[in-house]
């Protein structure tokens, strides 16, 4: 039905599947942080979140560190066969998911193939070096599941994430642990309707803003009516956005608003700028900000 919308050539409000990659950059800030975010977002609701993290695609440099991060802070990382047991839980032979298998908690899942895990782990782990149908692992999963790819540097880490959103994620999430800015600039050129930076992606995915009825795929990718979330509220309102910014710099400067962080082009970093945003909401002439 979706598929069908999209292809009508006419405006559409539809979601898609959630493949979402996560990129921790060598430059991040604090590992252990960004592995107790990622951890946080997909254990919530036991992972069934579209907008929650699929895969770990880890900069070389900080890779080490990343996995004993996660191991550290509830990640079971299982070994080819048990991966193997896992999939074919999750999964049926076309690739489809198993109903039955959707929204069980990590505890639950490892008991189900035969794995005694800690009783703090939260999420199960996959160390993967492949993506496609090959691999069933490195599709979106609806559960506690994480799979993690080691990447040399930041075009085979851009190519990894490329990859994954084209395995069933193009015009959904990317999310970011990175602190430089060419960086974010060059990964901003992913395929996604949402980059979310050094924050959980749930979080900003779902309930930043407002609460969602629809959280769409991108226009710019999919053909959707919009990128971002859906509520009942656009049904009624009017709704005008305007952002101002008071820059005179330049290259990239980064601005922080309502908890999460984007990019914005400017000619030089060594100061910046001072965002203003206004929010005004009309129906009918009347102000409603």
């Amino acid at each position: 039905m979706v598929r069908a919308a999209y292809s009508s050539g006419k405006p559409t409000f539809a979601v898609g599947a959630g493949n979402v990659p996560v990129y921790i950059h060598r430059s991040v800030k604090d590992v252990k942080e960004a592995a107790l975010m990622a951890i946080t977002s997909k254990s919530f609701d036991n992972g069934t979140a579209c907008v929650a993290e699929q895969s770990i695609v880890m900069d070389e440099p900080i890779a080490d560190a990343a996995i004993a991060a996660f191991t550290a802070q509830g990640t079971f990382f299982l070994n080819e066969a048990d991966q193997k047991r896992l999939a074919d839980l999750i999964f049926t032979e076309r690739g489809e998911l198993r109903p039955e298998a959707v929204g069980l908690a990590a505890q639950e899942l490892a008991q189900k193939i035969n794995v005694k895990v800690p009783s703090d782990c939260k999420v199960l782990g996959a160390q993967l070096s492949e993506v496609g149908p090959q691999v069933p692992l490195s599709r979106e999963i609806l559960g506690p599941v994480l799979s993690f790819y080691r990447t040399a540097d930041l075009a085979t880490g851009f190519e990894r994430c490329r990859q994954i959103l084209a395995f069933g994620g193009e015009g959904h999430t990317l999310g970011l642990h990175c602190e430089d800015d060419e960086a974010i600039a060059t990964l901003s050129a992913l395929p996604a309707g949402r980059i979310v930076i050094n924050h959980p992606r749930c979080s900003v995915g779902w309930v930043i803003v407002a609460p969602p009825t629809r959280l769409s795929c991108s226009e710019r990718v999919l053909g959707a009516a919009r990128s971002y979330r859906t509520t009942s509220l656009h049904s009624i309102l009017s709704t005008s956005n305007a952002s101002l910014t008071k820059c005179d710099h330049g290259a990239l400067c980064i601005k922080r608003t309502w908890g999460f962080e984007h990019a914005r082009s400017h000619k030089n970093t060594a100061t910046p700028c001072e965002p203003r945003g206004d929010r005004v909401s009309r129906r009918g002439g009347e102000d409603l900000s």
